[in-house]
This record gives C-alpha cells, sequence and structure tokens, in this order.
C-alpha cells in the first residue's frame, strides 16, 4: 500500500466524519437546541431570531468542508481510476491467455476431424 500525505489522510478522516448519519444526527440536534433555546428564551437571547450568529458558522463550516471533501472526492477518482488501469491489464493478459488457448483448442479439433475423416480413431 502506498503512502499518503498528511492532507489526504486529514480529508479522507473530515469526509468519513461528514458522510456519516453520526454527524448528521449530531449536527441536527445541536442546531435544533440552538434554534429552541434562542427562540423559548429560558436563558438569554445570544442568537435573535433570524439567527445571524448560526448562518455565519454554519457558511464558515461550509466554506472549509466543500474543499476538503472535493480534495477527498478528487483522491478517491485517482484511485478509482487507478484500480481500473490495474483491472484492464489483467482483463487483457486474460484475454490474451483465452485466446491461446482457443486457437489451441481450434488446432485439436482440427487434428480430431483429419483423424477421423482418415478414420485412425
Amino acid at each position: 500500500m502506498d503512502k499518503i500525505s498528511f492532507g489526504d489522510w486529514a480529508s479522507d478522516r473530515v469526509a468519513a466524519v461528514m458522510g456519516s448519519w453520526k454527524f448528521l444526527i449530531i449536527q441536527s440536534c445541536f442546531l435544533s437546541v440552538w434554534v429552541t433555546t434562542n427562540l423559548v428564551a429560558w436563558v438569554r437571547h445570544w442568537d435573535a431570531y433570524p439567527f445571524i450568529f448560526l448562518n455565519l458558522l454554519l457558511s464558515l463550516q461550509a466554506a472549509y468542508a466543500a474543499p476538503i471533501l472535493q480534495m477527498c472526492s478528487n483522491r478517491q477518482a485517482a484511485k478509482d481510476r487507478h484500480t481500473l488501469e490495474v483491472d484492464l491489464g489483467k482483463t487483457v493478459e486474460v484475454s490474451k491467455e483465452f485466446k491461446m488457448l482457443w486457437e489451441a483448442f481450434q488446432k485439436h479439433a482440427e487434428e480430431c476431424r483429419e483423424c477421423n475423416s482418415k478414420g485412425e480413431i
């Protein structure tokens, strides 16, 4: 297995976390608590409706998440391309072997037909 850089490793980890149900549920709960707490006013409103601070936080998250997820996606595409190239090489090899076997079979079948026509069998 080839070595990956810290950046590649980090982008893979961020993508794995952000692309999980656990992250989605935790973020949904956090947003629900934030909105409910600021609407009900059990405590002092630190971000009253229309939740400008929350919008800022979500915008920052999106601004950093998008390029990181894109890096991970590009790396995965490169891995997929490499896998396809390896698979194509194996397919070409197997195809050549199959062709050689088919030609050997055809030659053997022709020899059998010749023997059969001469009555040697």
